[in-house]
């Protein structure tokens, strides 16, 4: 053990010891080994594996072997006491130690930021199938790369303040019972939540909601609707901790808030009704694009479009109405294309009494299947349905796809119907009265 505390020489104040040379000797070998495995065994293998570029992998290289040498430069810095302060306040000691720790923090930010870069963004990028082309995936890459950057490099600054004693407080400011110091560091998460709230609406709108968007073939206008409504969400939360972490007041912005929204909820409540109805119309999918519906009022047309707000549905009379959503989400509305588009229709038809009710039924059946509109299957049929009190009441049903011109397709069927019963000398009777005259004169 003396041995080992042998002064081999001297560099000012500092003694350099036997013991301290061997051990600091082997901690080198233990570096340089975890070094050469991280790089060959894992990082090499891995990241080729990925198709990473050989020159942006001479990058990553160099980034881990200067991380290296300065946790090398630490380890020497407090074994040998080489730690010499150059300046010293109150509240900081601004040392080599110092210096190697900020140094080997940005430099672990840079293998952050690169190992993020070049292989999660890129890696997402490249996989996506976006229609629109290769620089549109290269364009929007760049700019989230950039945003990952950023904030990487903020919070390693921010650590190199809170853990070093650097983050000067630049004002005191007291409200109430409370007080607030503002500091550097106050800016960087501030700025850091902004930039990480785009980063989220940027994954949330091109990964997630996508998916979404394909599965339910959601238009392109109700797209963008929704993403904006993410983005705004998003954007109004990340700006109220932001400003908590510059040190407003947030008891007086939360009362204004609370204030404004209400003089909005009344003033915009039906537009907010129609909003949310606009949502779940867009994720329950009961009412899509190109449905038939026929509303409370009757009136039949086709869905053209849905908006966030409002809904395009086009008459048969080729007149475009608009139509909130909350209308068609309250109302009873008839999806006459939801399931499928075979609806059965009816025309009622009254003949003589004394008419051959057997040939009627199939006089009727001949009219309609020698419609080109009316299906084969299900097959027609004839529903004798009453005596009436001048006439036997029929009942012609049959199975039709071309909903939006079944009046004119009814029509023709009418037309068929008289002149078949013409042909064939089928009556349809006029409504027939009995009257009965009381005369007075005979009473008497």
């Amino acid at each position: 053990m003396d041995e080992l505390r042998q002064v081999l020489f001297r560099l000012g104040n500092n003694e350099f010891t036997l013991g301290s040379v061997i051990l600091m000797g082997f901690l080198t070998l233990v570096t340089l080994y975890i070094y050469r495995y991280i790089k060959k065994s894992l990082f090499t293998k891995y990241l080729s594996a990925k198709g990473i570029e050989p020159k942006e992998f001479k990058v990553f290289n160099q980034y881990l072997r200067t991380l290296f040498l300065l946790l090398w430069g630490l380890i020497s810095i407090h074994i040998f006491g080489l730690n010499h302060s150059f300046f010293t306040t109150d509240s900081v000691n601004v040392n080599v130690s110092l210096i190697f720790s900020g140094l080997f923090i940005l430099n672990a930010a840079r293998i952050i930021d690169w190992f993020i870069t070049n292989y999660l963004v890129h890696n997402y990028y490249t996989i996506q199938d976006i229609e629109s082309g290769r620089q549109t995936v290269l364009t929007t890459e760049a700019k989230m790369g950039k945003r990952v950057q950023y904030i990487i490099y903020i919070f390693a600054l921010f650590l190199i303040l809170r853990n070093f004693n650097l983050d000067p407080t630049l004002f005191h400011t007291q409200y109430g019972d409370n007080s607030f110091d503002f500091k550097l560091s106050n800016i960087l998460l501030a700025v850091m939540v902004m930039l990480f709230a785009r980063v989220i609406v940027d994954l949330l709108t091109q990964l997630i909601m996508v998916g979404v968007y394909q599965t339910r073939n959601i238009e392109v206008g109700a797209q963008i609707a929704l993403n904006q409504i993410i983005k705004y969400v998003i954007f109004v939360i990340s700006t109220i901790i932001a400003l908590n972490y510059l040190g407003f007041n947030m008891t007086l912005i939360w009362g204004g808030a609370a204030a404004l929204l209400v003089g909005l909820g009344l003033g915009l409540q039906q537009t907010f009704n129609d909003v949310f109805s606009g949502i779940l119309l867009l994720f329950e999918r009961t009412v899509t694009v190109g449905d038939i519906l026929k509303l409370e009022d009757s009136t039949v047309g086709t869905v053209q479009r849905i908006g966030l707000r409002t809904t395009l549905f086009e008459t048969r009379r080729n007149i475009s109405l608009i139509v909130p959503n909350s209308k068609l989400v309250t109302n009873n509305v008839e999806n006459l294309t939801h399931h499928n588009n075979k609806i059965r229709y009816s025309i009622d038809v009254g003949v003589a009494y004394g008419s051959d009710t057997s040939i009627v039924k199939s006089l009727l059946l001949k009219t309609v299947k020698n419609n080109p509109y009316v299906m084969e299957y299900p097959a027609p049929f004839v529903r004798f349905n009453n005596f009436g009190d001048s006439s036997l009441d029929f009942e012609l049903n049959f199975f039709s796809r071309n909903i939006l011109v079944i009046e004119d397709i009814k029509s023709d069927i009418r037309f068929a119907i008289d002149k078949s019963f013409r042909e064939n000398d089928v009556e349809i009777p006029f409504p027939q009265r009995v009257l009965w005259h009381k005369n007075e004169s005979e009473n008497e």
